[in-house]
């Protein structure tokens, strides 16, 4: 079974996005325009290249220190008042 390497749900009007760290071959993760606060699970996601969750009610950002592979990250329009760990 070949495992999912993006993930977008864009657009859903989504409060909680749960067990998204078992998706560990994820390279991009899409949710933008939803109704995010937190991002749960990223620190397994050692794979993903693309972060794309502007437009949500995200505070904080957490987990991205284990994001070796990280090169786009999109947080606009958020409620972010601190990232660490980049």
């Amino acid at each position: 079974m070949t495992q999912l390497e993006i993930l977008d749900v864009g657009d859903n009007k989504i409060r909680k996005i749960e067990n998204v760290g078992m998706l560990t071959m994820l390279t991009e993760f899409h949710a933008a325009k939803n109704k995010l606060i937190k991002i749960e699970g990223l620190e397994n996601l050692t794979n993903l290249s693309l972060v794309a969750c502007q437009c949500n009610y995200i505070q904080a950002l957490e987990g991205v220190e284990n994001l070796i592979n990280l090169e786009q990250l999109y947080l606009q329009q958020n409620q972010i008042k601190k990232i660490e760990g980049l």
